[in-house]
């Protein structure tokens, strides 16, 4: 941290000479996050929708999700050095791309599920950058030549620790009046607690709010109800409207979701009407600030569930990906008015009418802004690999994108002349409006038999059961390339398995009866209704070869793009009266997919040999409710029987099964019986007693909790004795003398420890 006199003589010098950035008059700029009036909309409308066939230059900047902002003709961004562990603040001419500057600062990759790297995004004010890294530092450079004004340790000097994906929210500069003094505030949401300093020096404390708990990661936005000046903050717990000037709470509106709080889409302020959403079931709410302290809940729903970019507003409508489901919802009562899947989790954008969105394949698209339908106006892939949270911006007629593995392009859309608009039928399906199919359409029994005779379907109806295994991957849910194996046996039953690291392991399975998911992070769940219908329909061993008793009718509908791929495309209905299409590629007969509304969108594609059979080697679910990317690639395929007791209901599967008061009577003897032990080992000087283990019941789980650890579920024990915690793969028993005291404590099998530890019971 400079001392205060160096910054006087700084503020005295070179800060005063810079001015305001930029001066009135000038060219406009792009000064922080979500743009001038902090709400991703740019008033531009001199643009091209088309832009030119090459970009105007390409650059790394660094591993992260930190956006761009610009001035001046110059670009400002944040990228992270994993291997050196530092993050760099880059100056880089807009136009040609040339570096004009950079600082660099010690900084932590901080991956946690996300690839880690930058998180925030550096505020142009006055001449002056302000920025603040994952870790808590805050710093002020000139924006002319990057050089150091003052910094400040922040969650040193103010005693905050990050949240789990740290300090993410962007700098606010905000103008406010504080006593006697009048002039700009710097706001920063530093986690759970907000503060605001004086931006001249950034250690001069105006004000600071009490914790408000972990998972708030948005940027604060400045709203004014009435005559007051506000800050709409979302925060952990949810939405609060703090007095920007003093910092006192007058709102407060609860929001976090089921499966955890990750609050980091910014709020969208219209009056005193605020819109708010998060991802993890919590959803969407409109509420409206009036005298009372609690909002009045204007409309609720789960119809835009925002994980990192946040939403747009344009003209009464709200354009945002509702987890991987790009959507248009009214900003009044939240209906929904058009939805394109199969663009994965994106981010998006508004200039000059039009939605300018970056797609999880890295393709940017330009469509209407329109809630008649999603009409696209061009499509083009313009970067390569990572994931695409950050969302484009667009300055001068020039749109930046960038991947999280820190590529950043310019894109040539200054004014040219451009076709008019074209409508897509199925956007998510491909980058080509559909055309109708010269001459007689070919017949859907044809088309089916030639499939089944690609993939050698003899071949298949010798089989009984495989084991395939490779890659799995779920960008949108921060699952990055793990293993996976599919254990699949006729006639329908077969079980998936893959690793989420340090939460452990996802079991997905239906065993001809029932379907059902165990998940340490999202929750364990059986399938019922349309899922487990799906489950039952579209999993068969033999379907493909089988095909004739799978559907009660088919007819061709006509070609379209699917995939990427000019397909043809079938109407099917089952037995039961399910509804959905089937598509098969053109050019290579082999079915390209399958979709309906209740179903997941499959894409399959890159057809192999594997043993005499051929099966795509590529294949993504696109989840029907979130429409989340789940991308399979198939490596090998093992024809072996498949193991005894692969299906087999485990103890965590037969507690889906059970009634709520038969978990509760379960839990109260698991619990008497390992109180009965932990008892019975512990005393207040015993090994155990400075981590203060406790029996809990959470959500009618049973969970042992330790002091500085989250909760462990506990399982019932095995036939050895051995109690279970699932959430740590750790087994946990106890040693009895002969008279039937406990000796002993032994922990064995949790990831990183040695193969059996065993705690002593301490001599009385």
């Amino acid at each position: 941290m400079l001392p205060l006199s160096l910054v006087a003589t700084l503020a005295a010098g070179s800060i005063g000479s810079i001015g305001p950035f930029p001066q009135a008059g000038e060219a406009p700029a792009w000064p922080c996050r979500r743009g001038p009036n902090h709400d991703g909309v740019s008033l531009e409308t001199d643009w091209s929708p088309i832009g030119a066939s090459e970009p105007l230059w390409r650059r790394n900047v660094g591993l992260g999700y930190s956006n761009v902002t610009l001035a001046k003709d110059r670009l400002y961004t944040i990228g992270h050095d994993p291997e050196a562990g530092t993050d760099s603040v880059v100056c880089l001419d807009a136009v040609s791309g040339e570096e004009l500057w950079r600082h660099t600062y010690a900084a932590e990759t901080m991956a946690n599920f996300h690839g880690g790297g930058s998180l925030t995004t550096p505020t142009l004010h006055g001449g002056l950058v302000y920025v603040l890294s994952r870790q808590g530092l805050g710093l002020c450079l000139d924006a002319s030549t990057g050089a150091v004004l003052w910094q400040h340790d922040y969650a040193k000097e103010l005693e905050l620790a990050p949240s789990m994906y740290g300090f993410a929210a962007s700098p606010l500069v905000h103008e406010t009046v504080h006593e006697t003094v009048h002039g700009a505030q710097l706001v920063l949401a530093l986690g759970g607690t907000i503060v605001a300093v004086e931006k001249d020096d950034g250690g001069t404390l105006r004000w600071r709010t009490e914790p408000q708990g972990e998972g708030g990661y948005a940027t604060p936005v400045p709203m004014r109800l009435g005559e007051r000046d506000c800050l709409a903050v979302f925060s952990g717990p949810g939405l609060l409207v703090l007095d920007a000037e003093t910092g006192k709470e007058l709102h407060r509106h609860p929001f976090q979701g089921k499966a955890g709080t990750v609050n980091a889409g910014s709020p969208i302020v219209r009056g005193n009407r605020v819109f708010v959403s998060a991802a993890y079931d919590a959803g969407a709410a409109l509420v409206e600030l009036g005298g009372a302290p609690e909002p009045t809940v204007v409309w609720a729903s789960r119809s835009m569930r925002n994980k990192v970019s946040g939403c747009t507003l344009w003209q009464g409508y709200v354009y945002g990906f509702d987890e991987a489901l790009l959507k248009c919802i009214s900003f009044e009562d939240g209906t929904e008015k058009w939805r394109v899947r199969g663009l994965g989790m994106g981010a998006v954008a508004v200039a000059g009418g039009r939605l300018v969105v970056i797609t999880s394949r890295g393709e940017l698209i330009v469509a209407e802004a329109t809630p008649e339908e999603f009409r696209e106006l061009s499509r083009k892939k313009v970067l390569d690999g990572g994931v695409f949270w950050t969302t484009p911006v667009l300055l001068g007629g020039l749109i930046y994108c960038r991947s999280s593995l820190g590529d950043l392009v310019c894109l040539d859309h200054r004014a040219a002349p451009a076709p008019a608009a074209r409508p897509i039928a199925e956007a998510a399906a491909g980058a080509a409006a559909p055309e109708e199919a010269p001459g007689e359409l070919p017949a859907a029994e044809a088309l089916f038999a030639a499939h089944a005779a690609g993939i050698g379907a003899d071949a298949l109806r010798g089989r009984k059961s495989v084991r395939l295994a490779g890659s799995f991957e779920n960008a949108a849910a921060g699952i990055t390339r793990c293993r996976f194996t599919i254990d699949w046996e006729a006639p329908g039953r077969w079980k998936l398995a893959y690793d989420l690291g340090e939460l452990g392991d996802v079991e997905r399975c239906y065993d001809g009866e029932i379907g059902w998911q165990l998940d340490p992070f999202y929750g364990n769940h059986l399938y019922e209704g349309d899922a487990l219908r799906e489950l039952r329909e579209t999993r068969a061993f033999h379907a493909a070869a089988d095909w004739k008793a799978a559907y009660a009718t088919m007819r061709t509908l006509g070609r379209e793009r699917f995939g990427g791929r000019d397909a043809w495309v079938v109407e099917v209905t089952t037995e039961a009266g399910s509804r959905r299409k089937v598509y098969f590629d053109v050019e290579t007969g082999l079915r390209a997919g399958r979709a309906a509304d209740a179903e997941a969108m499959v894409i399959e594609a890159d057809y192999r040999d594997f043993g005499g059979v051929r099966m795509p080697a590529r294949v993504t679910f696109l989840v029907p409710d979130t429409g989340e990317e789940e991308v399979f690639e198939i490596e090998e395929a093992t024809w072996d029987a498949v193991a005894e007791g692969a299906f087999a209901r485990s103890p965590a599967v037969l507690k889906l099964l059970r009634t709520p008061e038969e978990i509760a009577a379960d839990a109260r003897r698991l619990r008497e019986l390992y109180a009965a032990y932990l008892g019975k080992y512990q005393t207040d000087e015993g090994p155990l007693a400075e981590y203060a283990y406790a029996i809990e019941v959470e959500d009618g789980e049973l969970a042992l909790g330790i002091t500085g650890m989250s909760s462990m579920a506990l399982a019932e024990p095995d036939e050895e004795g051995r109690f279970y915690f699932p959430t740590t793969e750790m087994y946990l028993s106890f040693e009895l003398d002969e008279g039937g005291a406990v000796t002993a404590m032994v922990m064995h099998g949790a990831p990183g420890m040695p193969e059996e530890v065993v705690v002593p019971r301490r001599e009385e």
